[in-house]
């Protein structure tokens, strides 16, 4: 069992039940609040200490239903686990510090892929890091941390 953060960034409230009685099977009990970037939808934040199977079936029902989320396991193989519904899964594996990591494996059949052609290796490295996942996630993260301030009347 490992330490997990788990975002939904983005449910319908019409689902929030649903999730919450998914989330509840595994002793969490989430504290929505709205999600700012789509009116009528929540979000919330925890942290649990879960199994990789856990995180796995987590991650499967939270995607077949539409959820916006981003789970990290920190175990042996840390991994980011992000959905979108216009994308889908993508899991990355991920070093002690969060970030991204390719294998040499995989950039071998990146660049045999690539077939010498420069702009095809950045798109499949670009498409091996999930940076489709992680920009479509952003507007996400960005609205259910940052605090605007008003101007002030002089």
């Amino acid at each position: 069992m490992s330490e997990t953060d788990i975002w939904v960034l983005c449910a319908p409230k019409t689902l929030s039940f649903d999730v919450q009685k998914a989330l509840s099977k595994l002793s969490l009990r989430p504290r929505w609040a709205p999600q700012p970037h789509t009116p009528g939808t929540i979000q919330t934040r925890l942290t649990a200490t879960m199994t990789e199977a856990q995180v796995a079936d987590l991650a499967s029902w939270l995607s077949k239903h539409g959820v916006v989320f981003e789970i990290t396991h920190r175990s042996q193989e840390p991994c980011l686990i992000l959905c979108h519904p216009g994308l889908g899964l993508k899991r990355l594996a991920i070093d002690l510090s969060g970030e991204i990591v390719l294998r040499v494996g995989q950039l071998e059949r990146l660049v045999r892929e690539s077939a010498g052609n420069s702009r095809e290796l950045e798109r499949l490295i670009r498409l091996q890091t999930g940076t489709a996942w992680l920009d479509l996630l952003e507007p996400y993260r960005q609205s259910s941390s940052r605090v605007r301030e008003l101007p002030k009347a002089v």
